[in-house]
């Protein structure tokens, strides 16, 4: 059981208003997580660009985790190289390896790959502040402004402006990230 919803059901005696999104079910042969990403992402178009943050290229790098990246592992790109797509997919199979790690020990299993797309966008600190969150708190909440700002179509209901609770944020990256 979630430590949130043992303090909560102390608290009020009731279970939450959301439920805890659970994972969906795996079907046998699931295309691999990294192309996944990269539609979800970009809908595999290298030259994408963000138009909310510095993101590009298929798996939405921003300037600067590209480069903190690419120093920390020794790769000579530059900030264009974003766009060339063996480059991307190297940089963003070193980072959700990064991130399964930085999972795996705040969360004591194995990350899902909504778990690991939400360690993507919001990195790997912001995805356990989301991923331990009551599912019921308001995502803008519990989030950083900049985060939410730049991904106000994630946080927030685009027809309705309605912010959108940790348990819906979570289902919106489950279906981004086809799980």
């Amino acid at each position: 059981m979630e430590p949130w919803k043992m303090v909560w059901d102390k608290v009020t005696g009731a279970a939450p208003v959301v439920a805890p999104p659970e994972p969906a079910s795996t079907p046998t042969q699931k295309p691999d997580y990294l192309e996944r990403l990269k539609m979800a992402e970009s809908s595999g178009v290298a030259s994408a660009a963000a138009k909310t943050s510095s993101a590009v290229g298929h798996h939405q790098f921003v300037e600067r985790t590209w480069k903190d990246l690419t120093k920390k592992y020794n790769l000579n790109y530059t900030l264009e190289d974003r766009v060339d797509p063996e480059k991307s997919k190297q940089v963003a199979e070193l980072y959700t390896n990064e991130n399964k790690a930085a999972l795996q020990k705040a969360l004591g299993a194995e990350p899902t790959d909504t778990q690991l797309y939400a360690a993507h966008f919001l990195g790997a600190t912001g995805a356990k502040k989301f991923l331990t969150a009551p599912p019921f708190k308001l995502a803008k909440d519990v989030m950083s402004p900049d985060q939410v700002k730049a991904n106000k179509n994630i946080f927030f209901d685009k027809d309705t402006n309605k912010p959108r609770t940790i348990g819906e944020v979570y289902k919106v990256l489950q279906l981004k990230i086809k799980e």
